[in-house]
């Protein structure tokens, strides 16, 4: 995908992330992770792509998508105030 174009599609996403309204507070702790947390928990959560697909995307490895996504349920998971067991990560 093309940087600039990425970078406005992130830049769009985390705006309209922020003016969602949520009780529980995901969508505000999304918009608040770093930058390739973020874009693989977009392109993963909210379009629906295979971590194949996001690591095509985003010209990184599937191994890395896949750290992203573990790094960035924990953070949310501590943002929002939910214990993550073992077992509740293996949905990846």
């Amino acid at each position: 995908m093309d940087t600039a174009r990425y970078a406005a599609l992130r830049r769009g996403s985390r705006r309209s992330l922020e003016l969602i309204e949520s009780r529980s507070g995901v969508y505000e702790a999304i918009a608040e992770l770093p930058d390739r947390h973020c874009d693989v928990v977009l392109l993963t959560f909210l379009m629906g792509l295979e971590t194949a697909e996001v690591a095509h995307r985003m010209g990184i490895a599937v191994g890395t998508v896949r750290s992203h996504l573990h790094t960035a349920r924990r953070m949310l998971a501590k943002k929002i105030g939910i214990d993550l067991t073992p077992g509740e990560e293996k949905n990846q």
